[in-house]
């Protein structure tokens, strides 16, 4: 393998969409198939963002490398052996995912938000907080997530009536798996118990 140096993620803030992305996407099977291991998850992540920051990654050095970085990781995965349970350490209030097929998302931080926004979102991610209803997380990450208008390429305007339309356009292009990682902070909490 020839020697190339590139920048790997320390933190959250150096992940771009699409390794957000495939994270949540892997964290999906590690919560739903059995025989998947956090390790099988940590080294299918690392091989997809060395390859996508043009690595290749073929053959045993390339293997070990991919073994080698994916035990960097304790940055990003919190393990209570005694609980039995798996979860990310989310730990930014930066946008992972500012756009989805079209829908747009609010900017890092919450910076665009209005506060009738604020409250909607509040209210739905306590409603998902306290009962893990799939219509109450989808009701928060439509708030959050609209398409933008033609005329100002922004997020259209939140109005609380159009929600369940809202919800709908949601539901067409964004899988549940990844509308969690909408949720403000959820990755932190969510976890494999």
């Amino acid at each position: 393998m020839k020697k190339k140096e590139i920048e790997f993620p320390s933190c959250w803030e150096e992940l771009v969409p699409w390794e957000w992305v495939k994270l949540l996407e892997l964290r999906h099977k590690l919560m739903t198939q059995r025989g998947v291991s956090l390790t099988d998850v940590k080294r299918a992540w690392c091989a997809y963002v060395l390859k996508s920051r043009g690595v290749k990654v073929r053959g045993t050095d390339a293997m070990l490398l991919v073994a080698m970085v994916a035990d960097t990781l304790e940055w990003m995965w919190l393990v209570d052996d005694e609980a039995g349970c798996i979860s990310l350490r989310f730990d930014t209030t930066r946008n992972l995912l500012p756009e989805w097929k079209g829908l747009r998302g609010p900017q890092s931080h919450g910076g665009d938000l209005t506060f009738g926004e604020f409250r909607a979102a509040t209210a739905a991610m306590n409603l998902y907080t306290e009962y893990h209803l799939p219509s109450d997380l989808l009701a928060l990450v439509a708030v959050l997530y609209r398409f933008p208008d033609p005329a100002t390429g922004k997020r259209l305007p939140f109005d609380p009536d159009d929600l369940p339309a809202l919800m709908r356009d949601v539901q067409r292009v964004m899988p549940g798996w990844l509308q969690w990682a909408c949720m403000p902070g959820s990755p932190g909490s969510a976890n494999t118990c």
